[in-house]
């Protein structure tokens, strides 16, 4: 998706969460783990009151730079992995080794989610549990699970470019629509998405390369 400007980019990236701010969280700009309840806090509490997010709420994962590690089991609503501003301090990294991560709709901006164990299981009873890529996720091992995976890009010109790669060099990822290089918003990018397959095994009932006008590789 085109953004023009970091205020409409970070509205943009929060969409999901606009309806309750008061329980969004963020992680500590420097990383971190997510068990240090220290790392997290409520939006818009003076002073800053910190918890762990739960099943209930919502998670906004967002280093400048550095990496976050997923060192427990967890379960939130929706969680947003987005790193700014990449031209100035290079993106972060959440790292997901063994543990488990449950959520109804995941977002990667601007960052690198590396997955090399454990599970990641994106599911809704209420509409299809998604997972949008617009960064870099690497899926070494472990399981993906998702209702729908789209791949595609962002353009900010105060951050350059973050082009959406789910790059599977093992591990299984399960899916039931996968779609590269779609992007249905209005002033959306062109520049697609990528899907790379070079180790384990991807299950999906439907995969759309390209969608509209959009570009979208798989190799």
């Amino acid at each position: 998706m085109k953004r023009s400007n970091f205020a409409v980019l970070a509205c943009l990236c929060l969409a999901p969460f606009a309806a309750a701010q008061q329980t969004d969280f963020f992680l500590c700009p420097k990383g971190g783990i997510w068990s240090n309840v220290s790392c997290w806090y409520i939006l818009e509490t003076k002073p800053a009151q910190h918890e762990l997010p739960n099943a209930q709420q919502y998670a906004t994962v967002g280093p400048f730079t550095g990496t976050v590690v997923l060192d427990i089991d967890a379960t939130v609503k929706s969680a947003d992995f987005v790193s700014f501003p990449p031209k100035v301090a290079g993106p972060g990294t959440f790292l997901q080794a063994a543990s488990s991560l449950t959520t109804t709709v995941e977002s990667v901006e601007f960052m690198t989610y590396r997955q090399t164990g454990g599970k990641n299981s994106i599911s809704s009873d209420s509409s299809d549990g998604l997972l949008a890529v617009y960064g870099d996720y690497v899926l070494e091992k472990g399981e993906l699970n998702a209702d729908v995976e789209t791949i595609d890009s962002i353009t900010a010109s105060e951050f350059g470019d973050s082009d959406g790669l789910i790059e599977q060099i093992g591990g299984t990822n399960t899916v039931s629509a996968l779609w590269v290089g779609q992007a249905p918003a209005t002033g959306a990018g062109t520049q697609g998405g990528a899907y790379t397959l070079s180790g384990g095994t991807l299950k999906s009932t439907q995969e759309v390369i390209g969608l509209s006008d959009q570009h979208g590789d798989f190799y």
